[in-house]
């Protein structure tokens, strides 16, 4: 047998690698292996080239045995991400406080985000809140406290999206009801509400007012984020955490946030008309109920009235009411640590106080049937005041990436150059969710509908 020159078989081993990228071409390492072995057998002082053809060969069957995995694995279903709820324990009821951190898929995603607790009340001197754990996802909570502000019962208490408290007195309703304009702008769907406001009231003459609005992200923008999401692969999962590694620096977080929610197309976009500041991007809001929160705006000099817009991708947010507020003071308020935390896995249950007490990245993890009780001391009330009580929630949860497999490198090289977008992606789906029923306290009139 006329013996095959060592050099042709480390090449054609290097070949079979780099075929590796296609389906299965890898595979052709077991040929090369073999030649390897006749080779090293009839030639022993080419032993060292052949060994590295070996090696080489064994790289290419790997890979081409991982393709067959990726092939032989079964499509996960899209699952529909589910931000978390937090429940107020009054009694032997549980009462839900709204979903928090929605979006927050990953740890770089994290955020801290606060919200009146308005079913919360106190029982032998102590509140208590539970989490649970949710079918299909991965809850991870790095802290949560409470935000207790004593007021005079006139004022009303809301939180800013800079997670601080402020005051809302003499705030002004529109000049008329939200006007609702869809369009495309650069290419993108874009929904526009805009809204007019009286200088009045502490606004003339101001640079600063408070924003107040009533809304929340819907269960649309959800389940298109999932779906979305599977045209990319079912490993975009592992693939996003190992592109931003858990050591990446809190500003590097904010700017990845920043920079994904713009190309998503996720975020509520508020401008005010005729002034100077760049639009304000507000975080997604859980789908579980609408929520009260002030934005703090720039307004601009003048005495006619003042006109802000909202703007969003189509049917991904419901903006239920808007009200304008002159800018008050921060008002202070002491935060709660949990005096008991106990995380309960079936019959098992674990003291996990210190991991939830400060926001230090040490997280209690949720599955489902997982849950997490909580239980703060209130503090004295003084006679003639007032409490205003805020759950603040450090988290992010893991969803399975449902859709094709492995990674769809196309589709994701095509959604970071911009020829793909989700508002687009959007606009080709109807929503299969249910809507809100009319009794819904997230019920919003005609003009301000979702559209589905």
């Amino acid at each position: 047998m006329v013996s095959v020159r060592p050099t042709i078989v480390l090449g054609l081993a290097c070949l079979a690698l780099v075929l590796g990228v296609v389906p299965f071409a890898g595979l052709a390492g077991v040929f090369t292996i073999v030649l390897a072995v006749r080779v090293l057998r009839q030639e022993p002082r080419a032993r060292v080239r052949m060994r590295a053809a070996l090696a080489v060969s064994g790289m290419a069957v790997i890979v081409g045995l991982a393709w067959v995995w990726v092939y032989v694995e079964p499509p996960r279903r899209v699952v529909r991400g589910q931000s978390p709820v937090v429940l107020a324990v009054v009694g032997n009821e549980l009462h839900s406080e709204g979903s928090f951190v929605t979006g927050a898929l990953y740890p770089w995603a994290e955020r801290r985000e606060l919200s009146l607790a308005s079913h919360l009340q106190a029982s032998d001197s102590a509140y208590s809140l539970r989490i649970e754990g949710l079918h299909d996802e991965t809850l991870q909570v790095d802290s949560v406290g409470l935000i207790v502000a004593d007021h005079e019962p006139s004022v009303v208490l809301v939180p800013t999206t800079q997670e601080t408290v402020v005051a809302v007195n003499g705030a002004v309703e529109s000049l008329g009801p939200l006007s609702l304009v869809d369009a495309v702008v650069d290419g993108e769907p874009v929904r526009t509400w805009t809204v007019r406001f009286p200088r009045s009231n502490g606004t003339t003459g101001a640079t600063r007012a408070l924003l107040v609005l009533e809304a929340r992200s819907t269960p649309f923008a959800d389940e298109a984020f999932a779906r979305y999401l599977g045209t990319m692969g079912q490993s975009m999962d592992p693939f996003m955490s190992w592109v931003t590694k858990e050591t990446c620096s809190d500003a590097c977080r904010q700017e990845v946030w920043d920079d994904e929610t713009a190309r998503l197309g996720i975020a509520l976009r508020v401008s005010v008309v005729g002034a100077a500041a760049a639009p304000q991007s507000v975080a997604p809001v859980g789908a579980g109920g609408a929520r009260t929160f002030a934005v703090l705006v720039d307004v601009p000099a003048g005495d006619g009235p003042i006109e802000i817009r909202l703007m969003s991708t189509p049917r991904f947010w419901d903006v239920a009411r808007a009200t304008l507020a002159p800018d008050a003071e921060r008002r202070s308020y002491v935060t709660l640590t949990p005096a008991l935390a106990e995380l309960r896995h079936g019959e098992h249950v674990e003291d996990a106080r210190e991991l939830v007490s400060t926001s230090d990245r040490r997280r209690v993890a949720l599955h489902d049937g997982d849950s997490l009780d909580l239980r703060f001391q209130a503090p004295p009330l003084a006679p003639g005041q007032a409490r205003a009580i805020f759950i603040a929630l450090r988290a992010h949860y893991r969803v399975p990436t449902g859709g094709r497999r492995f990674l769809n490198l196309p589709v994701i090289g095509a959604h970071r150059s911009g020829l793909v977008s989700l508002p687009r992606f959007a606009s080709t789906l109807s929503s299969s969710v249910e809507k809100p029923s009319p009794d819904s306290a997230t019920t919003t009139s005609a003009a301000l509908s979702t559209g589905e």
